[in-house]
């Protein structure tokens, strides 16, 4: 079985083969955009701060 960190580090070492490929991170149900012109790992690297950042403030750990 897989665990979270594990799966995490699979999908971003599979990134490393692709790293030719630029566009743009968009949130598609509110159009935010997150990072343009990056690589795919450039972009899942941002998702997780994004992310951390969220579950921070849904806590109200959020610093400002």
């Amino acid at each position: 079985m897989i665990h979270g960190d594990e799966l995490i580090s699979a999908s971003k070492a599979g990134l490393k083969d692709v790293d030719f490929i630029k566009g743009n991170l968009v949130i598609p149900s509110t159009g935010e955009v997150l990072a343009q012109d990056v690589t795919p790992n450039e972009a899942f690297s941002k998702l997780e701060s994004w992310h951390q950042t969220k579950m921070q403030m849904k806590h109200g750990k959020c610093e400002t």
